[in-house]
Order: C-alpha cells, then sequence, then structure tokens
C-alpha cells in the first residue's frame, strides 16, 4: 500500500513538473517538487548578496588608486618631458617649463607674489599663491650642450619682472640695516630647507622651496 502511494505522488509530481514545463518553455527546478532537495539556506543566499553589494565598493577604490597613480606618474614625469633642447642651425635652446615655489617674510609680514604677475616669456605666476612658473627658451651651446645664459632664471631678475625688488642687500622696502621690530635687520635665504648666500644671483630650478625673510 505505502508502495503505491509513493508510486502515486512521484507519477503527479512528474506530471505537474511536464505541465510547468510545457507551459513556461523552461525546466523546471526540481525542488519545486516533493522528494526533491530543498531550497539552500537563507544565510548563503545573505552572504551571496554581501559579496554583491561589495562589488562597487571595490571597483571605486580600484579608480581611486589608479586616479593617484596616474596623477604622481605625471609630476613625476612631465618636467622630463616638457623641458628639452632643441637646435635649429648653428643654435641651440633649452625649451624649458619649471615650477618652483617662494615665500618672502619682511619683519613677519608675508609679502604676496601676486596672481598672474609678470610677463609670461620670463618668471611669472598664474593662479597659486607663491607658486613661481617659467616656461621659455635658454640659449644652449651646441657644442658642449651647457646652458650659456641662466639671467632669466636668477631669483633678482625673475622678482623684478613682477614688480618686487630683491638685491644682495635689499628685498622688497627693506635694505640691510633697516630697522625691523626696534633693531638693525638682514637679509637671510633658504634654498630647500639649507642657507643658501646667493641670494638675488640664485638661478632657481624645478621644484625648489625658497624662503627669504628679512629680520
Amino acid at each position: 500500500m505505502a508502495a503505491r502511494d509513493a508510486g502515486a505522488a512521484s507519477q503527479t509530481a512528474n506530471a505537474k513538473k511536464s505541465l510547468l514545463s510545457k507551459i513556461f518553455k523552461v525546466r523546471t527546478p526540481d525542488f519545486l517538487y516533493a522528494g526533491s532537495t530543498p531550497c539552500p539556506e537563507r544565510g548563503s543566499v545573505r552572504m551571496m548578496k554581501k559579496k554583491l553589494n561589495m562589488i562597487p565598493y571595490v571597483i571605486a577604490i580600484a579608480i581611486i588608486v589608479l586616479i593617484a597613480y596616474s596623477y604622481v606618474y605625471f609630476k613625476q614625469t612631465t618636467t622630463e618631458e616638457e623641458s628639452i633642447t632643441v637646435c635649429d642651425a648653428d643654435q641651440c635652446f633649452w625649451a624649458a617649463h619649471i615650477h618652483g615655489n617662494l615665500d618672502i617674510d619682511v619683519c613677519g609680514e608675508n609679502i604676496d607674489l601676486g596672481l598672474e604677475k609678470g610677463e609670461l616669456d620670463k618668471t611669472h605666476t598664474h593662479k597659486e599663491r607663491g607658486r613661481l612658473h617659467f616656461h621659455e627658451r635658454l640659449p644652449v651651446d651646441p657644442e658642449t650642450m651647457e646652458i650659456t645664459d641662466f639671467g632669466p632664471l636668477r631669483l633678482g631678475n625673475s622678482l623684478e619682472n613682477m614688480g618686487i625688488r630683491f638685491t644682495d642687500e635689499c628685498i622688497a622696502d627693506k635694505c640691510n640695516g633697516d630697522p625691523c621690530d626696534g633693531e638693525p635687520g638682514g637679509i637671510t635665504m633658504t634654498v630647500n630647507g639649507e642657507p643658501n648666500t646667493e641670494l638675488n644671483e640664485y638661478v632657481w630650478k624645478e621644484g625648489d622651496t625658497i624662503k627669504i625673510e628679512f629680520r
């Protein structure tokens, strides 16, 4: 009797499966019928959903890392790519595109370089405060490939182009010996954190951080 009932139940399940398959034109999963494997546990389904939800975050992190790497690579290579030596007939030039940072402090007061100051064929500024720009040609000896005139990059000339006086004795409106906080003051300068006595004759270079003080 039990065997007969089991056989009947199996035939009924197969009939339902066949009917649904004909209606929907798809293979109906076995777990929909009696006596088949039960549905997956809810915990496994939740775990799969969590993993799928993490995909957008992983992609976003990968994009951020790629952008950061591209920026660092560009900053490291841009000067090397943009500053090149070219020759025309018997004359060669170094086509420079360099940048530096300059801070001027006179008796505790910062001297602003200004924005968009200076002729573009000399040292000038753009929209960043305290940021020097130079993108112009300098003459080069065709035999030695050495620059023959650093004049435009001498710090005194660079500041003069932006309307600020800088000599071996004076910066802006102060000269050595002038009072500063009630005491005679004097000019000091550091380049990349190191003392430098070249002052206005210093030829600034790519990546320099220069600080001029009168105190």
